[in-house]
């Protein structure tokens, strides 16, 4: 190798450790930024949070007040609470808890409540409470529900071995047509009909009754009548009351023409323009909460339906819409004379 090879090598060698020193100085600068740049970051989230401090402390302590406040609330709806029990321990008991005379029976706690309200305005009321375990339950809820009857249920003591009627239907009840006959009537309500009376369970036999005396002009027979043939050819079950079919097959044997109308207002008019009453069996509603009979008899200059309700006399004097009465007709039938 001559002289000058070798200069020129450590000429080479000579700039290689420069360029290297000049990368480590900057490497060593770079990572001096960076750390400055930490230690920056950091004494500025130092002052952030130092600062912060204050502001929440300064905030919080202006909240005070507020936050008691908030906490004093519940104290006052504790401090009612004794009161709201006190309340709640004076307050009215229930109609079967109220106190009652001891001759009151079990279970009849209610049915007594429920009278003693009545006490005063209407007659007959008196009575049945001073005797009230002389009266099933089903007369009381009758007497309760339908004021019409307190004083028929207040007569039951006297007719409980009633096993016919009393009286018959007169001559003058037919003079207007279709009779209005009453279940609770006192000449045959207090007779036996299925699993209770006549004046309870009775609107079968007291439509149809109406039906056939006003057609026939027979007053001989009564609601207790058609009642005891109601029993006597299973017209009447326990469970469900008096059979559709008493209107069918049974009018037959009272020689009456049965036809079964549609539930529309064209046929009901057509039928009653020809004097034909009808009898429905109705939905709950406007005249019991539970399944029920009544006589349409007619109809007005209006187009008011005419109504025999054997359940209340009230009902009996409205004028009734025919789209209010189809509402609730489950089905219905027309009668005439065979």
């Amino acid at each position: 190798m001559t002289r000058e090879e070798i200069e020129y090598r450590r000429y080479l060698e000579r700039r290689i450790r420069r360029r290297k020193r000049r990368r480590q100085v900057m490497i060593a600068r770079a990572v001096l930024l960076i750390v400055m740049l930490f230690a920056l970051f950091g004494v500025f989230s130092l002052v952030r949070g130092l600062t912060g401090g204050h502001g929440s402390s300064k905030k919080s302590s202006k909240e005070t007040p507020k936050m008691a406040e908030q906490t004093y609330e519940p104290k006052a709806e504790n401090k009612q609470t004794p009161e709201v029990k006190k309340k709640k321990a004076t307050a009215k008991p229930a109609d079967d808890e109220a106190d009652v005379p001891a001759n009151v029976p079990n279970g009849y706690e209610k049915l007594y409540n429920s009278l003693v309200r009545l006490k005063g305005r209407y007659d007959g009321v008196e009575d049945i409470l001073m005797n009230i375990s002389k009266y099933p339950k089903e007369l009381l809820n009758l007497a309760i529900k339908n004021h019409e009857t307190i004083e028929f249920v207040a007569g039951y003591p006297k007719h409980d071995k009633d096993i016919e009627a009393n009286g018959r239907i007169s001559a003058n009840e037919l003079k207007k047509g279709i009779p209005l006959l009453q279940q609770w009537d006192t000449r045959w309500g207090y007779v036996k009909y299925g699993n209770s009376m006549i004046a309870v369970n009775g609107c079968g036999p007291t439509c149809l009754a109406m039906v056939y005396a006003g057609i026939t002009k027979d007053t001989a027979m009564t609601p207790a009548d058609i009642a005891e043939y109601c029993s006597n050819n299973n017209y009447y079950n326990d469970d469900t009351g008096t059979s559709w079919t008493l209107m069918t097959e049974g009018a037959k044997d009272f020689e009456l023409s049965v036809k079964k109308v549609s539930l529309n207002a064209a046929s009901i008019k057509a039928e009653l323009k020809q004097k034909r009453p009808m009898i429905c069996s109705m939905s709950p509603g406007d005249f019991t909460t539970q399944g029920h009979f009544i006589v349409i008899k007619g109809i007005d200059s209006k187009g008011k339906l005419l109504i025999n309700d054997p359940n209340s006399i009230a009902n009996s004097k409205k004028r009734w819409s025919i789209g209010r009465i189809i509402k609730q007709i489950k089905a219905a039938w027309s009668y005439s004379q065979e």
